[in-house]
């Protein structure tokens, strides 16, 4: 009986141990000592943080959902399943075509 106490006391302070290492690797994040000079000096309360956060997450709900697909703004003539809605990279039939000398204008939809 006496070993199934020890055992009990020795697992209890294991789970305390790993509680405290997971709190040192959680401080030592990188930023966190530039944080703590932030809250000190402006005086902020946990609330204002949380306040900060609230409001940043209903900023970022704005614009165009990620997955979402772009019209088609631009097509190829010579392939009309070859499109490109004007983000990102331009694809190589657009920029061979620029290169030919058409005008970005004609090819838009």
């Amino acid at each position: 009986m006496s070993s199934d106490y020890a055992l009990a006391s020795v697992r209890a302070k294991i789970r305390e141990l790993e509680r405290q290492a997971q709190e040192l690797e959680r401080a030592g994040k990188p930023g966190m000592a530039q944080l703590k000079a932030v809250i000190f000096k402006y005086k902020l309360t946990p609330d204002d943080v949380a306040l900060v956060f609230r409001l940043s997450g209903a900023q970022r709900k704005r614009g165009i959902p990620k997955g979402t697909r772009l019209k088609v703004k631009f097509r190829n003539p010579q392939n009309p399943k070859e499109t490109w809605a004007g983000r990102g990279l331009k694809p190589r039939w657009l920029v061979a075509l620029l290169k030919q000398g058409t005008k970005l204008d004609d090819l838009a939809i």
